[in-house]
């Protein structure tokens, strides 16, 4: 396996040639298939000192063929000597926008355009000092509980549960996706009212 399962890469950014460690446990890298069509080594890729490295030309082909499609591109396997195939997706994104909102403590939901990308974490402070919300010994606040992404709904939802643990005041969000991206985003909120205001 590797140690990210997925390759991203910004729309209208130059491509480069992407390495992933790969962790063979005792195995040999037998091919790398993409559909029923097996990679060249050499040419698609390399391996060296258990560095897999997709090279620039190959990641290109895919992006030409993808356009200027957003998420998942291509599916690359991984087939080893024993045990199970490791799939390594390749991602085609742009940065994300966070938009103005307004809701209530209830039920909150930032309008998102994720452009391919995904949502790793989310931070909240408040502006005036301190770590906000749940578990306030850190600004890093939990997955599923304090917040969720829709990707089909195209949200981000603050829950209930991480409000309950808020005083009134401005906080600072800032949402990490996993291409690296990392956008900051405000809550102003009083009593049950939230305001989001967007930084983008």
């Amino acid at each position: 396996y590797t140690n990210s399962d997925s390759i991203f890469l910004r729309s209208g950014q130059e491509i480069k040639n992407r390495s992933l460690l790969l962790e063979l446990n005792g195995n040999e890298l037998v091919s790398i298939t993409l559909g029923d069509q097996p990679l060249t080594e050499g040419t698609d890729y390399t391996l060296t000192n258990r560095y897999l490295t997709f090279s620039a030309s190959f990641l290109k082909e895919l992006v030409e063929e993808a356009g200027s499609k957003h998420g998942t591109i291509a599916s690359l396997t991984c087939h080893f000597s024993h045990g199970a195939p490791w799939d390594i997706y390749v991602i085609q994104h742009d940065l994300p926008v966070l938009h103005d909102t307004e809701g209530r403590t209830g039920r909150f939901r930032i309008p998102t355009d994720f452009n391919g990308d995904r949502l790793a974490t989310m931070e909240s402070v408040y502006t005036d000092g301190g770590n906000a919300g749940p578990a306030d010994w850190t600004s890093y606040k939990e997955f599923n509980a304090a917040f969720r992404p829709d990707y089909e709904g195209s949200y981000i939802e603050i829950t209930p549960a991480f409000f309950k643990e808020t005083r009134d005041g401005e906080i600072l969000l800032r949402m990490h996706f996993w291409s690296g991206s990392i956008i900051e985003y405000y809550l102003e909120k009083e009593g049950a009212v939230v305001v989001g205001k967007s930084t983008q």
